[in-house]
């Protein structure tokens, strides 16, 4: 490399700082942390302009940092993946709350110390990864042939739990598990201190369940398929109720194993609770039903915070 090419190269700044060795390694690792940063924001195409919600957008070059610039046929704005967003002209960064949301995602692994940190030194970011998992919750459609198991699950925390002001000893958990093409999705509920009326349970699944849906029921099913059925407009459909097969167990294999996840999950978070155990659950419903590694759910949480427009 001739002498002239190395005058541009980020050694220079570095140099130019006083020749200290670690303030030139971390001028390098803010830059590479900057780069990952663009990399991963321009790894997502926007689905509509931010703006107008229009769906005819294009590729307009890019920012002086290096941010993928779009073009809205419609209203001829401009904006990037980042615009409308959380990240937008903040201090946060989006490589940063992916970070802090996979730890939460996984935190019955950590020290109780660390789980203290993330919970009380960042509360904005904890209400960003709480409605980017309700989001994913309500993207959970149940259609064509269905097989639904339903459970009021109740919780007794070891230590008191506050949710609005107010403690609690116990709370009712309706857990929802729903078989349909061939792929299985869990949905979670908090009902409160007291047990569920059927009502309650029908409201929980109205969003998750598409109309015209087939309903597989068995003789000994509840009332609550009935009204599933007649709510929702679903076709039913009886099978077996002798059938052993393991879609027929799911009820005595999938939902208790489900529950002591779920009940390890809770654990590791009940000191928080209190601000919002519909969060807790939907985080835990997510990591459940994406059934992938963290890095995949990492580009899962990205797509949905960077098409969240900002509160």
């Amino acid at each position: 490399m001739s002498h002239a090419n190395r005058q541009l190269t980020w050694w220079k700044e570095g140099w130019e700082i006083g020749g200290n060795v670690m303030q030139l390694f971390d001028v390098a690792v803010k830059r590479r942390r900057e780069e990952d940063e663009v990399q991963m924001i321009n790894a997502h195409k926007p689905k509509c302009c931010p703006h107008c919600n229009n769906l005819r957008i294009s590729r307009f070059g890019q920012t002086k940092n290096g941010l993928q610039r779009y073009l809205c046929d419609f209203c001829r704005k401009t904006f990037t993946p980042v615009t409308g967003t959380a990240f937008e002209n903040s201090r946060l960064p989006l490589g940063d709350w992916l970070q802090y949301a996979a730890t939460m995602a996984h935190s019955e692994l950590l020290s109780e110390e660390t789980r203290m940190m993330l919970h009380e030194e960042v509360p904005d970011w904890r209400r960003l990864l709480f409605r980017a998992a309700a989001i994913h919750k309500k993207s959970i459609v149940f259609s064509g042939l269905l097989e639904l198991w339903s459970v009021s699950w109740l919780w007794r925390p070891r230590t008191k739990v506050e949710t609005d002001g107010q403690e609690k000893r116990r709370a009712f958990i309706t857990i929802g598990v729903g078989r349909s093409a061939g792929r299985t999705c869990n949905v979670f509920y908090y009902d409160g201190e007291e047990a569920p009326k059927p009502e309650t349970i029908l409201a929980n699944f109205k969003e998750n369940i598409k109309e015209k849906t087939v309903l597989l029921h068995r003789n000994q099913d509840t009332g609550l398929y009935k009204m599933l059925v007649n709510a929702l407009e679903l076709k039913a459909m009886p099978v077996d109720a002798e059938d052993t097969s393991p879609s027929n167990s799911a009820i005595n294999v999938i939902i208790p194993e489900v529950q002591e996840e779920l009940l390890s999950f809770l654990n590791s978070h009940k000191k928080w609770l209190y601000q919002g155990i519909q969060g807790y659950l939907d985080l835990f419903g997510f990591c459940l039903n994406t059934n992938a590694d963290k890095f995949c759910q990492i580009k899962i949480l990205r797509d949905i915070v960077l098409e969240m427009r900002r509160e």
